[in-house]
């Protein structure tokens, strides 16, 4: 494994998981509410941001109910490309095979494997692809 970059744990029980052969350079992981699992063969570019939560809770009003928990570890599947300036938001899993294009924003799970992913926020713009490195 070729790793440059921060992993960070705040809490008890918790974990940051890095599968066999993913490579990263410039790498922020924070796993903080939750877990971060990372497959493997996953190539991760420079200024990527993987984060469990928001950090700072923020709270209704009237119920004083927190409005922006962390419910899931955040899961990458195996074979995932993370292209440059991306951040990856808490409660989300992205399915095996995807790749995530420059300076997205993903804040909602990938169930389908094998697409591209692009946008702030991320959302699919193409299923059926594979890339080698």
């Amino acid at each position: 494994m070729k790793f440059s970059g921060q992993l960070l744990v705040v809490g008890n029980y918790l974990h940051i998981y890095i599968g066999n052969h993913t490579t990263a350079i410039d790498c922020y992981i924070l796993a903080r509410d939750k877990s971060v699992t990372i497959g493997q063969s996953c190539m991760i570019s420079r200024g990527i941001e993987i984060r469990a939560t928001d950090v700072h809770k923020v709270y209704d009003i009237d119920t004083n109910a927190r409005v922006n928990k962390a419910h899931t570890d955040v899961i990458l599947g195996d074979h995932i490309w993370i292209a440059a300036n991306v951040t990856i938001s808490k409660n989300v899993s992205i399915a095996s095979g995807c790749i995530i294009a420059a300076g997205a924003f993903v804040n909602k799970p990938v169930t389908i494997p094998n697409c591209m992913i692009a946008g702030t926020p991320a959302k699919i713009i193409r299923q059926n692809v594979r890339w080698e490195r």
